[in-house]
């Protein structure tokens, strides 16, 4: 299932749980960009990696570069998640689950 998207005159607000409004962007990289984020009702910033995420075709096993992406920013997750789990709720708010990496439209 992915999250619903809305649009605010802030930005998109990605719905996971939680909303988020997506604010300006950071930096940029092969894999995506990294943009400033704020909890809808807080006062608190953040930041977060966006990438786009392929459509998966069932027929073939060849990868096109664009899925190998959303595999290596997944497999980062996972390293992120192991790191830093034990900081959540302290210095990390959320580690974001494999639920989020799923095709915003």
């Amino acid at each position: 299932m992915a999250p619903s998207v809305t649009r605010s005159a802030e930005g998109v607000v990605l719905d996971d749980k939680k909303n988020w409004v997506v604010g300006k962007k950071i930096g940029s990289g092969v894999q995506g960009t990294v943009h400033e984020v704020l909890a809808n009702g807080a006062v608190s910033e953040f930041a977060v990696k966006l990438a786009p995420v392929p459509t998966v075709k069932t027929k073939g096993r060849q990868l096109s570069p664009a899925q190998q992406n959303a595999n290596a920013i997944y497999r980062e997750s996972v390293v992120y998640q192991n790191a830093l789990g034990s900081l959540k709720g302290t210095f990390i708010p959320k580690v974001a689950s494999p639920q989020a990496f799923k095709e915003v439209s």
